[in-house]
């Protein structure tokens, strides 16, 4: 399963929205603006001055120095009332470039009500089993799932009313990618088997 927990950010949530809405004036070409497709917006903060998501992310990893945490790729993803990213799989691979093998999952901000949810993978029906009950997601939850919880659980999140400003960091970690090999735990992506057009908008 994914673990879930709580974390003291550094800053207020009204200071990383009006970091986030800076960059939108700023760097208009690296924001994803996903309306249209009842998505979140996607930002590529890294193209771009966001200090506070910068110095958030630098003190998330000086805190886990042991687990030797890599971040291959990040995201800022935006939600708004009717935006919802539905049913996946997070792509890992520790042979993709760059490799992924975990997913840390930082809410910023949120006001109003907004949810995540799990769901078993049924690879034997190529489909997905009964989801789990969603739960809610308030500033300062941090989600860290891997290749493990990846391989037997679907999930999607969705905001129902207000924002939630969410930060996705895409990371390697050579001390899991031991571990995996200790155990013999692969990658095992099946979307393409169970993935349905409607999951993307259909709660």
């Amino acid at each position: 399963d994914a673990w879930v927990g709580a974390l003291p950010l550094p800053y207020s949530g009204s200071a990383y929205c009006a970091e986030v809405d800076s960059f939108r004036r700023s760097f208009p070409e690296h924001v994803w603006e996903r309306e249209k497709r009842k998505m979140p917006d996607r930002l590529d903060w890294r193209q771009g001055d966001c200090d506070l998501v910068r110095s958030t992310v630098d003190a998330l990893l000086r805190a886990i120095p042991d687990q030797e945490v890599v971040v291959s790729h990040s995201d800022v993803l935006d939600y708004t009332p009717g935006r919802m990213l539905g049913w996946h799989q997070d792509n890992m691979s520790a042979t993709k470039s760059p490799p992924q093998l975990l997913t840390i999952v930082v809410t910023l901000f949120a006001e109003g009500s907004h949810h995540t949810q799990w769901c078993p993978i049924d690879r034997d029906a190529k489909a997905l089993g009964t989801p789990r009950p969603p739960g809610q997601c308030g500033a300062g939850q941090i989600c860290v799932f891997g290749v493990g919880c990846n391989n037997v659980l679907a999930h999607r999140a969705w905001a129902a009313t207000g924002r939630r400003v969410v930060l996705v960091l895409f990371c390697t970690s050579a001390a899991v990618a031991r571990e995996m090999e200790a155990v013999g735990l692969v990658s095992e992506m099946s979307m393409k088997d169970w993935y349905r057009p409607e999951y993307a908008t259909t709660l």
